[in-house]
């Protein structure tokens, strides 16, 4: 009978909880029948208090029975309970609680009509909880500090669901910034109905990318630089530890925009910042929006991600290196011309293994699968839209079953020998042992070009076929390999005339590819039309964001449709994405949103804010904004 206990408190534990290495805690704490030790038996007790069963071990408020600290006695005193007895890793330590609630006494919000918290720059060393019946107000760089991130207290801060989070406008000189450091935890856990939303504390209307610094987590996760520790960007904020089973928190429904500040060239704050995040970590329902550097960006790590979303932010959408792995499901960016950064250097995804060895171990090698990836070509000012996939710099990886459309430089970007010896083993041949670099069963449509849509041409760029040292492929070739065994469309060009070096017939993307004075035939190779763009649809190539910009705050009555309307000419057969990491699950559709239109899990309950009435221009009606001022 007690084995029966311990294996169904276990399960139902393992249900609710993340995952680690046992943790310390106070033995009087859950010690029920008081013998010293906190054991299985306690935890059968605590069961038969909560089914009413047992009616006197709890009595008179005993405190060993609330085991979360929230005040009374329920499950969740039980899954922490059976948590601290398996050894399980929780979000709040045992006996911790999620802490007080902040006072709401510093003035009242114009938009929110909400009094106001401030959060003075500094450090956060006790758990504490922002309530969504005020607005909080960021006022420099606030740090979330655990003093022994292995052994605890871990510090969490719980930001409640419909929670609005300000951050203020200091500029490079008192950026406002959130940094949850090593060894705690942030537990925002925003729903459909009350996301929480971080965004600048500047008046609607007024907000502007890079008005503060964004959200950053600090993990204890692996990292490939000098035992697995590293210094983040920006503010220069620890992270690292090669505890790949390390937990940060819980991130959902949660929205962070107008952020992301450039220090120097290369030494910017993004808009969602993930430090060398373990897999213990919950993320979904997350966005980077309107954002002065890369919307979400991952620098090492092993967290695995769901239903994500970048746009309108200044450079990449999703961006990673250093080690980074792990998988993510259900990506939607989408570029917003006016945004980006000048000088053609904006990717899709930016994939990296390290700046500083493009061979240093553990190499990056995320999974990512079902991505609908949205290029500024034809509204784009600043000459910024790059590649659609822009692998550099030693990376692994694989992107499957996927929608590239309407970048400028090309769908897919092969940058330097060490990615091609990741790509291929020959000029004919795919590599397929891990670590590799693969693209699988993914739609390339109207990239390349720089006037009009349908007049891309550019399926591929990168190392050429005369580079020094010679790479294991080229660019043109490893596409060609794509289009022949991966099912990526369309195919690749070929020469038609050639210069030195170079052969009629061989795989080319523009005519460079064919050596000096050669000329690349890629006629009709702008792919397959999702039908994404077009009256009826998102808007047009050219004015994507009026549907989403004129409808108020960011929110139209109903948002963007960009599920494929067409799918003629996609790959027949798909990648089974649940085989590429078991974290994902296999679908039969290419691209972030079933072409049938019955998933578009953009679109969630509309409400108004329900400790406000009358609000209408505080944006907190969905989860997902398209707003850009």
């Amino acid at each position: 009978m007690t084995y029966s206990w311990k294996a169904m408190l276990t399960a139902c534990a393992a249900a609710v909880l993340l995952v680690g290495a046992p943790r310390a805690v106070h033995a009087a704490c859950g010690d029920l029948n008081k013998d010293g030790s906190v054991t299985v038996t306690d935890a059968v007790t605590l069961a038969a208090v909560i089914a009413g069963t047992n009616t006197t071990a709890c009595a008179g408020s005993n405190p060993d029975c609330d085991v979360f600290k929230g005040g009374g006695v329920d499950t969740a005193d039980l899954s922490v309970l059976v948590a601290k007895i398996a050894g399980l890793r929780t979000l709040f330590d045992a006996c911790s609680g999620p802490g007080p609630v902040v006072s709401c006494t510093d003035g009242t919000d114009p938009d929110t009509n909400l009094p106001i918290h401030n959060v003075p720059a500094g450090d956060i060393t006790a758990n504490q909880t922002w309530p969504n019946t005020c607005t909080i107000h960021i006022q420099g760089i606030a740090f979330v500090k655990t003093a022994d991130p292995v052994n605890g207290p871990h510090t969490v801060l719980t930001v409640k669901p419909g929670t609005v989070v300000k951050g203020e406008a200091g500029g490079t000189a008192n950026p406002a910034v959130l940094i949850v450091l090593p060894g705690s935890r942030l537990d925002a856990q925003g729903t459909a109905d009350e996301p929480i939303i971080f965004t600048s504390g500047e008046p609607i209307g007024s907000r502007q990318i890079g008005d503060w610094g964004g959200v950053l987590l600090n993990g204890r996760s692996t990292v490939n630089r000098p035992n697995c520790l590293n210094n983040a960007e920006g503010i220069p904020a620890p992270y690292g530890g090669c505890d790949s089973a390390d937990t940060s928190g819980v991130m959902t429904y949660t929205r962070v925009e107008f952020s992301g500040i450039e220090f120097t060239p290369n030494n910017e704050l993004n808009i969602i910042t993930l430090n060398g995040v373990g897999n213990s970590t919950l993320i979904n329902h997350i966005q980077g929006n309107a954002g002065g550097d890369d919307c979400i960006e991952w620098f090492g790590g092993t967290v695995n991600v769901d239903h994500f979303v970048s746009s309108g932010c200044a450079d990449d959408g999703f961006d990673y290196q250093l080690g980074t792995t792990g998988a993510r499901q259900f990506g939607l960016q989408v570029q917003y011309g006016p945004f980006l950064q000048t000088g053609n250097q904006s990717r899709g995804i930016e994939a990296d293994n390290s700046e500083f060895g493009f061979d240093d171990l553990p190499r990056s090698n995320p999974k990512f699968c079902n991505l609908t990836m949205i290029g500024a070509r034809d509204n784009d000012i600043n000459l910024g839209s790059q590649g659609g996939l822009f692998f550099r710099r030693g990376t692994a990886g694989t992107v499957a079953n996927s929608l590239v459309m309407n970048y400028r430089d090309g769908c897919v970007r092969l940058d330097d020998v060490s990615t091609s010896q990741q790509a291929c083993t020959n000029s004919t041949t795919l590599k397929t042992a891990d670590p590799f670099l693969s693209v699988q069963s993914t739609v390339c449509y109207d990239n390349g070009g720089t006037v009009a849509v349908g007049t891309g041409t550019r399926m591929c760029a990168g190392v050429l076929q005369n580079a020094s040292p010679a790479p294991v492929c080229s660019a043109p070739q490893y596409y060609k390999q794509l289009a022949l065994n991966n099912h990526v469309v369309p195919s690749v060009g070929s020469c038609t005339a050639a210069g030195s070096g170079f052969s009629i017939g061989d795989a080319c993307c523009q005519n460079s590819d064919c050596g000096s004075g050669g000329t690349c035939n890629t006629t009709g190779l702008t792919g397959p039309d999702p039908q994404i763009g077009g009256p009826g649809y998102w808007g047009s190539h050219a004015t994507r964001w009026l549907d989403v910009t004129e409808s108020g705050g960011g929110y139209p009555a109903n948002v963007p449709d960009v599920h494929p309307h067409s799918t003629a000419g996609f790959p027949t057969t798909l990648a089974d994405c649940s085989q590429i990491d078991p974290f994902m699950q296999n679908t039969n559709y290419i691209g972030a949103f079933n072409p049938d239109g019955s998933d578009n899990w953009l679109n969630t309950p509309v409400n108004s804010h329900p400790y406000a009435a009358g609000i209408t221009h505080i944006p907190l009606k969905r989860w997902i904004s398209f707003d850009v001022n």
